[in-house]
């Protein structure tokens, strides 16, 4: 890291002429704007370009986890878009989810199904381990005035995301506490083992009882969920991470899509097909099965108006 400029170094740059800061006579216009976007995209495009084939190698072998793709880049020596020769977790999520694939994969990705979309960027909420502390106290797995011990243990829908497990150990008393957490990470192959404390504190209901919240570790403020993305070493509220959701990030026709298939499958059809017909679940009421149909045929009809304005009305 080069040291600052030194006092007489900006005394003669300014002798020179040179303008050190402040406006430089012109005014950046929305065309101006525009340009760079147009710039960046055009970079991004082209570092797309670069990647594709080494990222479809990879995928071919089975290679699909963030962190085995930011490996398996760094021992090929492949660079990333600035030139280092050293990649990062987070660098391959921001990859778009469609480098490397081919034409027909990325057509069907494209149509539709539980994971369609097209969300690039930071991870997401979804993409994350997530630590709630308001269920286990309503569910008194938690109680005030009580020690308690125990292993939280997720199983990811998302291949890119092991089953993982923290050892927990609460401690609350009748307003405030900690909870314990025990847990390793692994980042650029280091092995690391973590033993963190995070405060908590309880808040007065309008009708009475108590609410708990964490103590976010990086950022102090109240929050009910700690999250863990992919790569990172510390659970922390979503805006520490600046986490969004994954609907966010998903265009208006894959919103449409991915909500179509979330109603389907509270229906209990994992496997169907858009406009297939549902029987109702023996376990469900009929008034609440034709309140989902309703909502479901809702969802459907918005996925076939974004077809029609796409690829126009059949005749």
């Amino acid at each position: 890291m080069s040291a600052p400029p030194s006092r007489a170094a900006l005394a003669a740059a300014k002798a020179r002429g040179q303008v050190l800061g402040g406006f430089r006579g012109k005014r950046f216009t929305p065309a101006d704007h525009a340009a760079a976007a147009a710039g960046r995209r055009a970079r991004g495009e082209r570092n797309a370009q670069r990647l594709a084939p080494a990222l479809a190698e990879l995928r071919a072998a089975g290679v699909t986890s963030a962190a085995g793709l930011a490996r398996a880049l760094t021992e090929r020596g492949i660079p990333t878009a600035r030139g280092a020769t050293t990649w990062r977790v987070t660098q391959v999520q921001n990859l778009p989810r469609n480098f490397g694939q081919s034409a027909g994969d990325e057509t069907r990705r494209d149509m539709g199904g539980v994971t369609s979309g097209n969300w690039g960027g930071r991870p997401t909420v979804e993409s994350c381990l997530a630590l709630d502390l308001p269920k286990p106290v309503r569910d008194r797995i938690i109680q005030p005035g009580h020690t308690r011990v125990g292993t939280l243990t997720w199983t990811s829908r998302y291949p890119e995301q092991p089953r993982t497990s923290v050892t927990s150990s609460a401690t609350l008393g009748q307003d405030r506490g900690h909870v314990r957490l025990l847990y390793r990470t692994t980042r650029r192959r280091t092995l690391s083992e973590h033993n963190e404390t995070v405060a908590v504190l309880a808040t007065p209901q309008p009708l009475g009882g108590q609410r708990w919240w964490f103590l976010c570790p990086l950022t102090g403020r109240r929050t009910s969920r700690l999250y863990l993305p992919l790569g990172a070493t510390r659970f922390a509220a979503r805006q520490a991470y600046r986490l969004a959701y994954r609907s966010q990030r998903e265009s208006p026709r894959n919103r449409a899509i991915s909500r179509a298939f979330k109603l389907r499958h509270q229906l209990g059809d994992s496997d169907g097909a858009i406009g297939d017909g549902l029987d109702k679940p023996k376990s469900m009421h009929a008034a609440t099965f034709q309140r989902k149909i309703a909502r479901l045929q809702r969802a459907e009809d918005l996925v076939h108006a974004h077809a029609a304005a796409l690829f126009g009305t059949a005749e």
